[in-house]
């Protein structure tokens, strides 16, 4: 019984977490270091095709 309150609960916190609003990808990468390192703005570069190649897979309220 509890393990079903348990699940219950974790599946609401989730639904939850998937209703915030997301912090742009461009903000993940820019509070590292003053200057960016080049191998972080490939990182964001990528990530921010992936989000948008696979849009299916990816929350819709992630903005890039």
């Amino acid at each position: 019984m509890r393990s079903v309150t348990i699940k219950v609960k974790l599946a609401q916190a989730i639904e939850n977490a998937e209703q915030e609003d997301k912090t742009p990808v461009a903000d993940i990468f820019n509070d590292v270091d003053d200057v960016p390192l080049k191998n972080l703005k490939e990182q964001e570069t990528s990530l921010t095709k992936i989000v948008k190649k696979h849009t299916q897979e990816c929350p819709s309220n992630i903005p890039v």
